[in-house]
């Protein structure tokens, strides 16, 4: 019986390893005349993905946050708006019909940010 428990929890903590947390580069739409801000400390979110999963990440509070997921042909297939609070994660996940290419937009404040990923 314990060596049953045993491979039990060991099945559990190797699907948690199968888990691949793959983050998304975003880009701002900038201005021509805005210079490139080279601070260490970066005062955008973070986002990455894990299949369907969506992580997002801030070292700041940001408040009315739109997010925006669209596929291949530009329809939207989630959005939401929310506040994320400082130094906290937020994770949502999405019905993908089939689709395997996505964009998403992160816009808050004057602040647009866009990055595409794929779900294999």
């Amino acid at each position: 019986m314990k060596r049953l428990f045993f491979i039990l929890i060991s099945f559990i903590f190797y699907m948690n390893c199968l888990a691949q947390e793959i983050i998304i580069l975003l880009y701002r739409d900038a201005p021509k005349d805005q210079t490139i801000d080279d601070r260490s400390l970066s005062m955008e979110p973070t986002v990455s993905h894990d299949r369907n999963v969506i992580y997002i990440h801030s070292d700041i509070a940001i408040e009315n946050m739109q997010i925006t997921i669209r596929d291949k042909y530009k329809d939207i297939i989630y959005t939401n708006q929310l506040t994320i609070l400082q130094s906290q994660n937020y994770s949502f996940s999405f019905n993908s019909p089939g689709e395997k290419e996505f964009t998403i937009e992160l816009s808050y404040k004057d602040i647009n940010l866009q990055g595409h990923f794929t779900i294999d």
